[in-house]
C-alpha cells in the first residue's frame, strides 16, 4: 500500500545544524541574509526560510497524495523553536489521518471568517435594539400626558 502523506526528509537541505541534525536558538540567531532565500533543516519537515530581508519564517514541507507540499508555521522570534516544533508535531497527527494541513488551515480561515461575520451582524442588531429601546423611552417620556 502507498503512504498517502509524510514528512519531508530534511536530510535534503539540512546544512547548518547541530550534530543530532537540529537547529539550535544560537544556529537561527547567527542565520544571516543572503542574496536568495535559504532554508535550514530541522527535523521531521521542519524548515526555517531565511529571506534576503532578513526575515526567518518557519515552513514544514511534506508530501500528501504523491506531491511535495509546504505551509508557513509562523516568524522567528514570534513563534520560538520549541512552538515550531509542537506545531510541526500536530501538523503531522493531521497528516497521520489522512487529511492535508494546507486544505485543513483553509477551511479553518473560511470558518472563522464566517464567525467573525456572524459576530458583526450580532453586534448591529444589538445596536439597533438598544437604540430602539432608548428611541421608545424618549417617546414614552414626551408623550405621557401632563398631570
Amino acid at each position: 500500500m502507498e503512504e498517502t502523506a509524510s514528512v519531508w526528509n530534511s536530510s535534503t537541505f539540512n546544512t547548518d545544524t547541530n550534530q543530532k541534525g537540529q537547529l539550535t536558538v544560537r544556529i537561527i540567531k547567527d542565520a544571516k541574509p543572503k542574496d536568495k532565500i535559504y532554508r535550514l533543516g530541522d527535523s521531521n519537515g521542519l524548515c526555517l526560510e531565511v529571506t534576503p530581508s532578513g526575515s526567518k519564517l518557519w515552513r514544514l514541507r511534506y508530501y500528501f497524495e504523491g506531491k511535495a507540499k509546504m505551509i508557513g508555521l509562523g516568524a522567528f522570534p514570534e513563534t520560538s523553536l520549541n512552538k515550531a516544533r509542537k506545531i510541526r508535531n500536530e501538523q503531522q497527527q493531521t497528516l497521520k489521518k489522512g487529511i492535508d494541513p494546507s486544505k485543513e488551515r483553509q477551511k479553518q480561515q473560511v470558518n472563522t471568517k464566517e464567525v467573525q461575520e456572524q459576530a458583526k451582524i450580532i453586534n448591529k442588531i444589538d445596536t439597533l435594539i438598544r437604540q430602539l429601546r432608548n428611541s421608545k423611552k424618549s417617546f414614552k417620556a414626551t408623550t405621557e400626558p401632563a398631570e
